[in-house]
Parts: structure tokens; sequence; C-alpha cells
């Protein structure tokens, strides 16, 4: 695991020193933790195997958190629920060659029937609308779930907006969104305290 958290001068910097680090062991897995910021100078390269980012980890960690939180507090009975970190380019991937492997994929199971939510928290704000194709994957979805026929499974996905509603509500698609409009659209907010009840609710 090499770790790289410094400025864009430095990921550029630190290039060569991974591509020859790949050549000397080239048996070796080689990852990489950096920021945001630095990622795409990276992303891509055929000398790294795994790239995580920072802020991407701490999203994950509290998606995490707020679910066990919420099943210590919530004695639910009668259901399996368990939350899955989807692998990023060798998971569950949907929209073909411009690929969304959103996060987590929290299994739900209830006697004979289950449940797949395809979780993803994420910034919104450069998604623009309700248009954007990581959005509009809850309804998509609908349409893969009909073809498996099955009518014990069902598939739903959720966004889950790091960024803040009051944020947002002003200049998200159209500006002046109700909250209620971007839960219609599984659009959920992680400030939100009963947030996990909301997506067990969908």
């Amino acid at each position: 695991m090499l770790i790289q958290l410094a400025g864009l001068g430095d990921m550029v910097m630190v290039k060569p020193t991974i591509e020859n680090l790949k050549q000397l062991y080239p048996q070796a897995k080689i990852c990489l933790l950096t920021n945001a910021r630095s990622v795409e100078i990276i992303r891509g390269s055929p000398f790294i195997d795994e790239i995580f980012v920072l802020e991407g980890l701490i999203k994950i960690f509290a998606t995490v958190k707020r679910l066990r939180d919420y099943i210590r507090k919530n004695k639910i009975v009668g259901k399996d629920i368990f939350l899955l970190r989807n692998l990023s380019r060798r998971g569950i991937g949907f929209f073909g060659e411009s690929g969304f492997y959103p996060d987590f994929i929290m299994w739900i199971k209830e006697g004979h029937k289950q449940t797949l939510i395809f979780i993803d928290p994420k910034g919104i704000r450069n998604l623009g609308n309700f248009n954007d194709e990581k959005i509009r994957l809850h309804k998509e979805i609908k349409e893969i779930e009909e073809k498996f026929k099955n009518q014990n499974l069902r598939l739903e996905s959720v966004i889950i907006s790091v960024s803040k509603y009051d944020e947002m509500k002003k200049t998200f698609d159209r500006g002046n969104i109700q909250k209620q409009e971007f839960e219609d659209n599984h659009v959920f907010f992680m400030e939100d305290s009963d947030l996990i009840e909301k997506i067990l609710k969908i």
C-alpha cells in the first residue's frame, strides 16, 4: 500500500517511482491511497492495481457506522441485513463502458424474499439534475428486475448525498427543490438522522 496525500505536483513526481516499483516486482499488487484532488492524475495507470480515495473511505466508514448503529438500536425481527462492499471496476456495474459501480450493496433477506439495494454515497453538486444516469438508475434498475421474472427478488438503488440539503435545494436541477422530490428520486441526505430508516422503507 502506497500513501500519497500531498499536492498535485507530488503525485506527478511519484508516478515514475510507482512504475519502477511495478517493473521490479511485477507480481506484487500495488495499491495507492490518495486524495480526490490527485486521483485523476493517476487513474487508469496500468502500474496500479487498486486506488483508494481518502474522502471516499471516510464516506464509506460513515455509512457503515450508521447502519451498524441503526441495527443495534432497533431490534429487527425476521430480516437478515448484510452490507457488502462493491468493488470498483470489478464488482457489479451499470451503464456499460461509462461504468457506475455503487460503493455498497445492501442485501436484505426476509424469508424467501430478497432485496438488493445499490447504495452510493457521494457529493451531488456535480450531478447537476435528476437526469443524471446515476440518479436515474433507481428507475432503470426496475427494468433489470423485470428480466429476472422472480417475484421474490427486488432491486433498488439509492444515492446518499454527503452534500447538505440546505446547500443543494437552491442550486440543484431547476432550484427550489423540496426534500421530498429528492427522496422521490431516491436521493437521501447523510445528515438526516433517519437516513437508514428511509432507505429500508423504499
